[in-house]
C-alpha cells in the first residue's frame, strides 16, 4: 500500500531538510574555527545594530522568553554583551554587544559567510539562488486574495 504524500507537505519537508543541513554546515564551520555557535552568531547579529531589548531579541530570535534569557546569561558570561538598567522602562535592561563581542561577530561573520556560499553554490545554478530566495520570501509575508 502507497500512501500519496501532498505536495505541500513534500514542500515543507524539503525545506525543513534543508534549513537544518545549512544550520549544520553553518554550526560545523564555525565549531572547526573555533569560534562560538550559530545561536550565538544570531544574538549577536540582532544586537550589533544597537542596543536591544531581551523582548525585542523573543520577536527577532523567535526563541521563548526562558530561552533568550539563557542566552542572554551565556553572552554576558563569555564577555559578548553588557546589560544596563533602561532608562525608559526601568523594569527592563538594555542590551549592547561589547568590543569583544563586536570582534566575535566580525570573525564569525566572515566564517558564516563562507559556509552559506560553500553550502549553497554547489547546490544551485546562475540564478537559482535569486529564484529560491524570492519564492521563499512568499512565506514570509501574508497570503494574497485570489
Amino acid at each position: 500500500m502507497s500512501i500519496e504524500i501532498p505536495q505541500h507537505a513534500q514542500a515543507w519537508k524539503a525545506i525543513s531538510r534543508a534549513h537544518a543541513n545549512g544550520r549544520a554546515q553553518i554550526d560545523r564551520t564555525l565549531r572547526e574555527k573555533g569560534l562560538p555557535s550559530l545561536e550565538i552568531y544570531e544574538a549577536l547579529n540582532a544586537l550589533v545594530g544597537g542596543p536591544s531589548t531581551a523582548k525585542t531579541l523573543e520577536t527577532d530570535l523567535s526563541l521563548p522568553q526562558y530561552a533568550v534569557s539563557r542566552l542572554l546569561d551565556r553572552l554576558e558570561r563569555d564577555g559578548l554583551i553588557a546589560r544596563s538598567i533602561n532608562q525608559q522602562d526601568q523594569r527592563s535592561k538594555t542590551i549592547t554587544v561589547t568590543n569583544t563581542g563586536r570582534d566575535v561577530f566580525q570573525a564569525q561573520l566572515d566564517a558564516y559567510n563562507a559556509a552559506l556560499a560553500a553550502f549553497l553554490a554547489p547546490r544551485a545554478k546562475p540564478g537559482q539562488l535569486e529564484r529560491m530566495a524570492h519564492l521563499l520570501a512568499l512565506l514570509g509575508t501574508e497570503p494574497q486574495d485570489e
